[in-house]
């Protein structure tokens, strides 16, 4: 009989060992439980290792402000069940592969400010339920340095915030496999130059933000297949002139933002295939009203209803600070010479019509 109840005991034992190693929360941390869910919150607790062992039902768990400098390998194998994972504000440096295996419910990854200079191949593998990646205030130097394949696997990310960085170049092809991606953020960088197809495959995104970087150059199929795409933001560059297929097929665009640039002209039907425009910022530049390069805009903008914000005249000293809304017609004499001859049968044609009509009488 005694062995009985000793057996039962230990039996007992096992089990209790079994809740609390599920349950149990990190000494360095706080642990909170709600109806549906449990928050480990390790936030600014000195920490310079992930603590562990965490608790296997947690769905989120706070490590930002700490003194975290690397991820070991299996670090998060047993939490499947965790959906939001903040590790920002730790001196990180690189992501190795594998870095968050196992948390195959993962939803938000927080890896902002953290120092990360590389991104290595397969560094997110795993993550098929991801939607948010941040990744911002960071030392990713261009999109090259994500090794190749680095995204591979994330087949629901929606949001990728990468704005603050020291990227200098987005290559071609740079975001390949994010199908779903709709946001997508990277002001605030080094960007010179927008290559061709550098969002390809992007076919879902109806959010770019370009804005304070060091853009001259766009490629003229630097946009292109982005037929979801409603905003976009260019602000606060160095971009000198676009072409006329620079907006091409952007069918969906809505907003465009291209203030504080060094553009003193648009091409006349520039946004011709932007049947959805709306809104367009243009202030900020410095538009030359002199050369009747911008003559066709007024029109354009009483003809579609799309609203332009206070941009003004830089040249001539007569025109500057008028809206360029306000520029007139009648003021670019080569352009109303033009109309005045599309519109007036040329003198050949009026004597050839004379001559038949008496031949005719």
């Amino acid at each position: 009989m005694s062995w009985c109840v000793v057996t039962l005991a230990a039996c007992v034992l096992v089990l209790l060992g079994g809740v609390s190693g599920q349950t149990d929360c990190p000494s360095a941390c706080t642990c909170s439980t709600g109806d549906q869910f449990k928050t480990v919150d390790c936030d600014a607790r000195n920490l310079t290792s992930i603590p562990g062992p965490l608790p296997s039902d947690a769905i989120n768990i706070f490590l930002g402000n700490n003194n975290i400098r690397e991820i070991p390998t299996d670090a998060f194998n047993s939490l499947s069940s965790v959906e939001n994972l903040y590790l920002n504000n730790n001196p990180l440096a690189s992501l190795p592969p594998d870095a968050f295996r196992g948390l195959t419910a993962l939803q938000k990854l927080d890896l902002g400010e953290c120092q990360i200079g590389t991104i290595e191949e397969n560094a997110f593998r795993g993550l098929t339920e991801l939607t948010d990646l941040v990744l911002d205030t960071n030392q990713v130097s261009q999109i090259g340095t994500i090794e190749d394949n680095a995204f591979r696997g994330l087949t629901e990310l929606t949001d990728l915030v990468l704005d603050t960085n020291q990227i200098g170049t987005i290559e071609d092809n740079a975001f390949r496999g994010l199908t779903e991606l709709t946001d997508l953020v990277l002001d605030t960088n080094q960007i010179g130059t927008i290559e061709d197809n550098a969002f390809r495959g992007l076919t879902e995104l109806t959010d770019l933000v370009l804005d304070t970087n060091q853009i001259g150059t766009i490629e003229e199929n630097a946009f292109r297949g982005l037929t979801e795409l409603t905003d976009l933001v260019l602000d606060t560059n160095q971009i000198k002139s676009v072409s006329l297929s620079t907006f091409q097929g952007l069918a969906s665009l809505n907003t465009l933002n291209m203030r504080m640039n060094q553009l003193t002209s648009l091409p006349a039907d520039v946004f011709e295939s932007t049947l959805n425009l709306q809104s367009l910022y243009l202030s900020g530049n410095q538009w030359d009203c002199s050369d009747c390069s911008l003559a066709w805009l007024p029109r354009w903008l009483s003809l579609t209803g799309v609203s332009l914000d206070a941009s003004k005249c830089a040249t001539p000293s007569l025109s500057q600070g008028s809206l360029v809304r306000n520029v007139l017609v009648t003021e670019c004499p080569g352009l109303v010479s033009s109309a005045v001859t599309m519109a007036m049968p040329s003198t050949a044609a009026i004597m050839t019509f004379l001559a038949v009509f008496f031949f005719f009488l």
